[in-house]
């Protein structure tokens, strides 16, 4: 996954940071929308407004991207200020992103 070691991965759920967003083929594998949660806190991704709105500014934040249709998230006031720093990308991954083409708004 990612071009991480999957037997390091374990009870985590890969969730889309954007509510719907899984069912639009622009925004399905994007990796500034999806995210890792440990699976016991997987649930607020969909379900709590706070949670959600501070993955989406945390995945803006260095990937600078958003649904086509929605405006760039607002650092919530409540947003965390420690946040374990992303993985690099490969160079397999660096590839496949460089021939996407996002369109509007990504």
């Amino acid at each position: 996954m990612a071009g991480l070691d999957n037997s390091t991965i374990v009870h985590f759920y890969t969730c889309h940071i954007w509510p719907g967003s899984c069912y639009d083929s622009r925004c399905h594998t994007v990796v500034a929308n999806l995210v890792l949660i440990p699976s016991p806190l997987a649930a607020l991704s969909d379900h709590d407004p706070e949670s959600v709105a501070a993955l989406k500014f945390r995945a803006f934040a260095p990937y600078r991207w958003h649904p086509p249709g929605h405006k760039a998230p607002v650092r919530p006031a409540y947003y965390p200020v420690c946040w374990r720093k992303p993985e690099p990308f490969t160079p397999e991954i660096e590839t496949h992103i460089g021939k996407r083409n996002y369109g509007p708004g990504g």
